[in-house]
């Protein structure tokens, strides 16, 4: 892979209404009907057929992925869509990632979140605050928590990425394996914006 590229973000992102299992491969219908599904293979439509196409926000490019092609970016591209999402807490949303340079332009660049009204947001971000790892991050009005992973993470390597929801419990998942840190709460999170490499509350300060 080029030196040049700090991540390689597609081959899959995949969002569901209902929890049952952690799949590294979506399609659909299994094991539980997918909502949406975008591959990222030389396109950005929703494989599924219920949302709009991403916006391809800097031009991003194609490159070779996990799964046919993936997107790349580099700092200074995302991709956002204009659906607004209606669900209960009941949900997952993953995605294969990979890096090749933990070196990012700030400590917690983001990788996808959803943006909300009156604080009520999520998202999975990258922390490499300290030891690399990835977040899973809710905000409300009051504050923020994150159920982090405990996998170590390494460069020239795919990663699944799944933040799953589920009767108010978060939990990350990495590579269909469910990670320690977790928490509770009973927010109703009510998204209105989708971002994709990139924070979407900051969009000039926390890049992927």
């Amino acid at each position: 892979q080029s030196p040049m590229l700090r991540s390689l973000v597609g081959s899959e992102m995949c969002i569901r209404d209902s929890i049952t299992g952690q799949p590294t491969q979506c399609v659909c219908n299994y094991p539980t009907t997918a909502t949406n599904l975008w591959e990222f293979n030389d396109d950005l439509t929703d494989t599924c057929g219920n949302w709009s196409n991403a916006t391809n926000v800097g031009s991003a490019t194609f490159t070779s992925g996990k799964f046919g092609n993936a997107l790349t970016l580099t700092g200074a591209e995302y991709l956002t869509l204009s659906n607004t999402w209606t669900y209960d807490n009941n949900f997952s949303c993953s995605i294969w990632v990979y890096m090749n340079n933990l070196s990012m332009g700030s400590n917690y660049p983001g990788v996808l979140g959803f943006w909300g009204t009156g604080g009520y947001d999520w998202m999975i971000e990258l922390d490499v605050a300290g030891t690399p790892k990835f977040n899973g991050v809710m905000y409300t009005s009051a504050g923020s928590q994150r159920a982090g992973t405990t996998t170590t993470l390494a460069i020239n390597t795919w990663y699944h990425i799944a933040l799953v929801r589920s009767s108010g419990t978060t939990k990350m998942y990495i590579n269909g394996v469910q990670q320690t840190q977790t928490f509770t709460d009973a927010n109703d999170y009510d998204n209105t914006t989708f971002t994709l490499g990139i924070h979407g509350t900051n969009q000039t300060s926390f890049p992927f």
